[in-house]
């Protein structure tokens, strides 16, 4: 089961998507903007769902500090605004939600854009350190030891 950390200033809002979570098998914590980083560093999420605009800062902002943190977490962007997932390639965002969403929305952004995100993921078939080649799916280069 996936562990998903929804960061939202809007209590009334994440309640509603932590229920559309939940029901769909994920293990779902809520969080402020205030505590979004000790949440990420101990509770270990699979997934984080930031909103864009809260009260003192950015979701793009919040997400760019939890990818410094952990570049394994996949990290949505949410919004009540249009935004495109273009507009953030560069910020480390993975996918974008536009919402009010309900259950089937949800369930197809999340797999599709998941999905999407994983097949752009660069796998290098020789380490940028040393040179040495690789075959297979490593973390850590096996002749120099930089991590990938």
């Amino acid at each position: 089961m996936s562990k998903v950390l929804l960061i939202n200033d809007c209590r009334f809002e994440s309640m509603i998507m932590r229920d559309i979570l939940d029901e769909m098998g994920y293990d779902v914590e809520i969080t402020n903007e205030f505590e979004a980083m000790e949440k990420t560093k101990y509770s270990y999420p699979d997934i984080v769902i930031a909103n864009l605009i809260m009260k003192n800062t950015l979701g793009d902002e919040l997400i760019q500090k939890i990818k410094n943190v952990n570049r394994k977490i996949k990290c949505i962007l949410s919004s009540n605004n249009p935004i495109q997932l273009e507009d953030y390639k560069h910020k480390d965002i993975d996918a974008v939600i536009h919402t009010p969403i309900n259950r089937e929305e949800l369930k197809s952004a999340l797999e599709y854009n998941l999905e999407l995100s994983e097949q752009n993921e660069i796998k290098f078939s020789f380490c940028p350190y040393c040179g040495g080649k690789l075959k297979g799916d490593f973390k850590f280069c096996p002749d120099c030891g930089h991590k990938l």
